[in-house]
Formats: C-alpha cells, structure tokens, sequence
C-alpha cells in the first residue's frame, strides 16, 4: 500500500487553507511558477506532504513533473500560493516518472534536494 494518496481536485475535507489545487505558484520574486496539479496526501493522517507541479513543456512537448514539499508553501489570496524559492531552483528540482505515486527514491530526492536549497534572497 502506498504511503500517500493522490488527489486531483480539492475536497472539503482538506479544509479551507490546504484548498490549493488549481491555484497558481508563485517564486519568491512574485513570479508564477506554474498550477498546482495535485496534492499527495499522508495515507494515515491525511495531511498535505507533497504538492505536483509540471514545470516546462511547450507545443506538446511534456515538461517535467516535480514533488514539492507542502510545508514550504504558503497559500495566500484565492488561487495563489507562493514559495521562498527561485523558479531556477524549482526548473533544477528532481523530476518524478509518475507525480500520482512517486517513488520512494523519488520521495527522498525531492526532500533532500529542498533541503539542501537554500531559500531566494
């Protein structure tokens, strides 16, 4: 069984603030990044751990999807959510095959690679 459940649209039961599918991203330099697509949920508690954003692609040409932790966004106004990071560093984010389950290699690339980011200035 898988450690995350995936969810395309919001529910809910997510509650008002974590209600950000859909809604843009914003780089710490106001900036939009991309729509969130989805959110990975924690199996047991339900939490939000993950939110999936496809960055790049043009002309039916598929960008690249990526994890990005939920605690380092912060949902604001109605379809905006902003993070203390570059778009650079975001485009430089590990890609993941299959953002609806990723892997747990993929998982641990993802965390290690933001923590190891440090926050645009």
């Amino acid at each position: 069984m898988s450690q995350f459940i995936s969810i395309k649209d919001n529910q809910p039961t997510l509650g008002k603030h974590n209600q950000i599918i859909g809604a843009y991203l914003y780089d710490s330099r106001g900036e939009s990044v991309g729509k969130i697509e989805s959110l990975l949920l924690d199996a047991q508690t339900r939490k939000p751990q993950f939110l999936t954003l496809q960055l790049g692609g043009f002309l039916r040409t598929a960008g690249k999807h990526i994890l990005i932790p939920f605690e380092l966004c912060e949902p604001q106004d109605l379809g905006k959510v902003v993070i203390q990071r570059s778009h650079h560093s975001l485009a430089d984010a590990p890609a993941t095959e299959n953002p609806d389950a990723p892997s747990a290699l993929e998982i641990e690339l993802s965390l290690e690679y933001f923590d190891r980011a440090t926050p645009a200035g």
